[in-house]
């Protein structure tokens, strides 16, 4: 891979990873609200600022010796 392909593969996987997470809180939070009978609340989703900023932070440590 070149470091092109690599930092395409890491926000991808970073989009991935907090796109997952996003998934668990809706689904955990429909769940609960289905519990208590009441409308579930609206979870927002990972924002294109916070997928870079975990793309960063995984390219961080990837490039780390």
């Amino acid at each position: 891979m070149n470091a092109y392909e690599i930092r395409h593969a890491i926000l991808n996987e970073a989009r991935d990873l907090l796109s997952h997470g996003w998934s668990v809180r809706v689904d955990n939070e429909r769940a609960a609200a289905q519990v208590e009978n009441r409308s579930p609340a609206f979870i927002s989703p990972p924002t294109t600022e916070e997928i870079k900023r975990t793309a960063e932070e995984l390219y961080e440590f990837v490039c780390r010796k």
